[in-house]
């Protein structure tokens, strides 16, 4: 994981009970904006300038705010958004995340031989 996004989620964990462990899988951007976002319906749009089944979510004092490359990508940022508001509650940080997979085929890979055997409840949340 990289040390910036640990440190970022960490300290949102810190503040609004978001644990670095709790967003699964760690997205490929995370930033604080700084204040209190509004928690309200997710504002979605297009935008082909993303990669493919990526996202741009921003938690801002305005409201929730998701731009997707494709209906993949809406998809998998409405989850995140579900994600990030049930871990928060009311009092979600301003943030922005931004998500897109390495490959066009998502997958999860459970080699419990070189890793922990993870918990049902962690399976569940992969989301592939």
């Amino acid at each position: 994981m990289d040390r910036g996004v640990a440190h970022a989620l960490n300290a949102v964990g810190k503040n609004h009970d978001v644990q670095a462990d709790d967003l699964y899988p760690v997205p490929r951007s995370f930033r604080l904006l700084g204040g209190t976002a509004r928690v309200s319906e997710v504002e979605t749009r297009i935008d082909a300038s993303i990669p493919p089944q990526g996202y741009r979510l921003t938690f801002a004092p305005d409201g929730i705010r998701l731009v997707a490359a494709d209906e993949a990508g809406a998809r998998y940022g409405r989850m995140r958004a579900d994600e990030v508001i049930e871990r928060a509650g009311p009092e979600i940080p301003a943030l922005e995340i931004d998500d897109a997979p390495d490959f066009a085929v998502r997958a999860f890979m459970l080699d419990i031989s070189r890793d922990r055997v993870p918990t049902m409840a962690k399976i569940g949340r992969a989301h592939v």
